[in-house]
């Protein structure tokens, strides 16, 4: 299967005017800056935005899109489908709860890279946090989107507020736009380049690193080595679940960037406004994290002055990388595996839909990522007991040899790491025996216990 860009096939990405056109129509911009129906589009039957006090546009903003000029309504939860302003922090209906967390920071002081198709620089609303970046594609410093996909997910992430523009979740994040794909279509792939970026990204002190493009059962050349290489940057890249609709935890399946096992990667799923997981995004209770809403979401588009939108995995990633900019400016101290536990933990596990569909059981919180940070959690998993055999032994034969161990307790346990011969398969909890062939000779294991904040024991013998 191909490699591509982790968006919806249909509608992918549009510009906001082919939207309007298609019949959403828009509405004014209520006095005081309340909620208001967008209109409507294949996925959404009501979408809605809302203007917190000081980011209300007025004069000709108000004749565009009202989109362009307001934070939308994934920043806060209220119902959809009435016109009653709501009441902050509603949780009838999930959204992401950003507008308290504003209160205490907006992303100041952090870089999010973002590994993409490019970034518009001729945008006007996001200058102001846009760094210079590089290409890893063609090799040089231009990072142009001839596609569209990466100025939108950089939009989500951090459109700066009160210039008449967008207002993207941690609006004073800075952006670092790495283009790894391009070609004539924009979108065209090499292993070597995202591989690159994703280096470059860790090198050039990124604290998230967006990479909202992968395919499934399609490996990178490269990846855990570009991954590693983040982890040892302090670096949380946070990645797109892919839109397959397929289970992650089904062997059959892996979506490549694949972060499994490592503490300092977020694989996040589509949710949709109408309070369910996405039909076509990707899941799995290990394999994939977090749900965010991602669809749709708006953001500046390039050559279109209304913006466009995006839905699917690629939008919900952007929007959990707004978030962890959020949790990373709120504590500068904070490491990619407290900000990654902390969204875990802090997710809204009031979502049906959601359980036994991602690993936090739950929708993206900002408020409730907020609070689990303030909660760091540094005690390790339980002292535990290796079962056999020895750590060192030699097989005489080609027989499956079985390794044994008692459980660990943790009430945050996420998984084991067996290796064997320098080779360490990830296991899941309540997993006490695991079975492989191995070749005649002397070989070596050891086992961890780790728990979502990456504190590890080590099995005793």
């Amino acid at each position: 299967m191909a490699r591509r860009l982790t968006y919806r096939a249909l509608p992918a990405l549009l510009a906001a005017t082919a939207f309007l056109a298609a019949g959403g129509g828009a509405s004014a911009v209520p006095a005081g800056g309340g909620p208001g129906p967008l209109g409507a589009s294949s996925s959404d039957s009501a979408y809605w935005y809302y203007c917190p006090a000081g980011l209300v546009q007025t004069g000709s903003a108000d004749s565009l899109a009202n989109g362009r000029y307001c934070a939308f309504w994934l920043l806060r939860s209220f119902p959809l489908g009435g016109a009653g302003a709501p009441a902050l922090n509603s949780t009838a209906v999930p959204g992401l709860d950003v507008l308290p967390v504003w209160q205490r920071t907006r992303g100041a002081g952090v870089t999010v890279a973002v590994v993409d198709t490019g970034v518009d620089r001729g945008s006007a609303d996001l200058a102001p946090n846009l760094l210079p970046g590089t290409n890893t594609y063609d090799g040089n410093d231009n990072t142009t989107d001839a596609e569209g996909h990466g100025t939108v997910i950089a939009s989500v992430i951090a459109a700066p507020a009160g210039n008449g523009g967008y207002v993207g979740i941690a609006p004073e994040a800075k952006i670092l736009p790495v283009k790894a794909l391009g070609g004539s279509s924009g979108q065209a792939w090499s292993d070597r380049a995202v591989v690159r970026g994703i280096e470059y990204a860790a090198a050039s002190s990124a604290k998230v690193i967006n990479l909202s493009i992968g395919g499934l059962n399609t490996p990178i050349a490269g990846i855990d080595q570009a991954l590693a290489a983040a982890q040892r940057a302090g670096a949380l890249v946070v990645i797109a679940a892919g839109n397959d609709g397929v289970d992650l935890d089904d062997p059959r399946y892996t979506e490549s960037p694949d972060g499994y096992g490592r503490p300092n990667t977020l694989t996040v799923a589509n949710f949709t406004t109408q309070d369910t997981l996405a039909t076509d995004s990707n899941y799995g209770g290990r394999h994939v994290q977090i749900a965010s809403l991602g669809t749709v979401l708006w953001g500046d588009y390039p050559g279109n002055a209304t913006g466009g939108y995006l839905g699917g995995s690629s939008a919900a990633a952007a929007a959990t990388s707004g978030v962890a900019a959020l949790l990373f400016a709120a504590d500068p101290s904070a490491t990619a595996a407290e900000v990654r536990r902390a969204i875990i933990v802090g997710a809204n596990t009031d979502v049906a839909a959601l359980r036994g569909k991602v690993e936090a059981n739950g929708l993206l919180s900002a408020t409730g990522a907020l609070a689990a940070l303030a909660r760091p959690d540094t005690t390790p998993p339980t002292a535990f007991q290796a079962a056999g055999p020895p750590f060192t032994f030699r097989s005489r034969g080609s027989a499956p040899v079985t390794f044994r161990w008692q459980a660990a307790t943790d009430p945050e346990l996420e998984g084991y790491a067996l290796t064997v011969d320098g080779r360490t398969t990830i296991l899941p909890p309540g997993t006490t025996t695991f079975h492989t062939a191995l070749r005649p000779g002397v070989h070596r294991w050891r086992l961890s216990a780790y728990d979502l904040s990456g504190n590890r024991t080590t099995a005793r013998g």
